[in-house]
This record gives C-alpha cells, structure tokens and sequence, in this order.
C-alpha cells in the first residue's frame, strides 16, 4: 500500500476539532456548504461531490466524516477503471432497496457501487445481520459477507484470501463496527476491538494490493459529545499511523 496522501472531507465541522492529521501531508475538502448530504444525497450534491473530488487520487487514504456520509465510498471507488474488489468494515448491511427513495443514500451505497464494471466482488466484514434483512439487500450474488466473530478466525481469513483472488483490494472502514468502549460514534455499534480490527488490517494490505482506504464514522460534532470527540481524534491518529507502517 502506498498511499501518502491524506485527504479530509469536512461535512459536520468534526475535524475542525481534531488534530490528528495536522502535523501530516494533508488537502482539506470543505464539504459544508454542499447542502441535501446529510444520510441522503441529493443529484445536485452528488454533482457538486464529483466534481469537488474529481482532480483527487482515489489511491489515497480518506477521512469521510460520520457513517451518514457513507456513500461517499462509492464517488472514490467510481475513479477506478480496473478491476477489484471493495472490502468494507461496517456494523451495517448499506445494502438496502428503498423504493420510496432511489437517491444515493448511506443505506444503499454498496448496492449503487456495483454500477461500476471494474467492481467484481464485495466482503463485508463485521456486519450484524439476519435472514430477514438480508432478504431485502440487492446484489447478493457478489457480496461475501462475514461477521465479526467469523471474520478472525484464520480458516475465515484464508476464504476472504480466496474471495479476493489476484485483484487489488480498495477498503472502506466504517467506525460503527467498533466497540463503543473503544470510540462513540452516532450510530449503533459492534464490538470489535482495536486489535482485531489491527490484525485483519495487517493481514490483508500486507497479502493484497491496496488501491485506496476511507474511514468513516465520526462522532457527533456536538459540546456534550466533547470527551468522544477526543477519543475518536486519538483512534483516527492511532489507525492514520498503523497504515502509514503498513505502506512502508
């Protein structure tokens, strides 16, 4: 992996209270007065996203935000004309059908990121999920799927090896599949530890080409939310410095 660049997109003011990235090579996208973002994107935001990001290298490492932003994944993953597979740490599915509401939205944005031909295959890592929401996601046939207690285990981690192949990998961290006794974020959350999350980082960069990463999952950026504020800005410098000793 080698990825350099830090690039910020800044929806809620989030990182104007961070420090994490401030004494790295970084570009700070303001994102805030793109209006219609916030969980559901409308078309002239999402025109106004492309092309607010379209001289930008999808090959780098970014910071999008709250999971309400999501489905910023796929205006990134959109930059790629080759073929790979998008695998993406996340307490939830992102793979819903609202017929009530076709937008681009951060419920449905794996399923609107299978539009681009070069994406072959997706792994969901970490995901709570049962029959009955699985039966209302779209596009299945691609999607690998592995809880977090799966997802560990060496004779699991060998399937994701497998699934993937001899394609590059781009991967897409959501904080929501953190233990809230790690960070806080504004969604439910799982319980994966740092470590593991560490390990499966490690194992994969380390045995796949990596093409690009974002995180999500900022807390809310809100007074009373002051204390998690400061222990998401501690975990994003902790993961921002373990993927910078991964590209080495």
């Amino acid at each position: 992996m080698k990825m350099q660049t830090i690039i910020i997109m800044n929806f809620s003011n989030i990182y104007d209270n961070q420090d994490f990235y401030k004494n790295k090579q970084y570009k700070l996208l303001d994102c805030k007065d793109i209006i219609s973002t916030n969980c559901i994107c409308s078309k002239k935001a999402e025109s106004q996203l492309k092309e607010l990001i379209k001289q930008e290298p999808y090959n780098s490492i970014h910071f999008i935000d709250s999971g309400n932003y999501h489905y910023i994944t796929k205006f990134w993953t959109d930059k790629i004309e080759r073929d790979f597979v998008l695998v993406v740490f996340d307490h939830h599915l992102d793979m819903q059908n609202n017929k009530m509401n076709q937008n681009l939205n951060c419920g449905n944005w794996i399923i609107k990121a299978m539009e681009n031909q070069h994406l072959k295959k997706a792994i969901l890592i970490g995901a709570k999920y049962n029959d009955d929401n699985v039966k209302i996601c779209h596009g299945l046939s691609k999607v690998s799927i592995f809880n977090q207690v799966e997802s560990s285990k060496q004779e699991n981690m060998q399937k994701i090896t497998s699934i993937i192949g001899e394609y590059p990998i781009y991967i897409s961290i959501d904080k929501d599949v953190m233990s809230s006794k790690v960070i806080e974020t504004n969604w439910d959350q799982g319980t994966m530890s740092k470590n593991t999350l560490f390990k499966l980082l490690h194992f994969l960069i380390l045995n796949n080409e990596t093409i690009g990463l974002d995180i999500c999952g900022a807390c809310c950026d809100e007074l009373a939310y002051i204390s998690a504020i400061h222990k998401d800005d501690e975990f994003n410098l902790k993961l921002l410095n373990y993927l910078k000793m991964l590209s080495k």
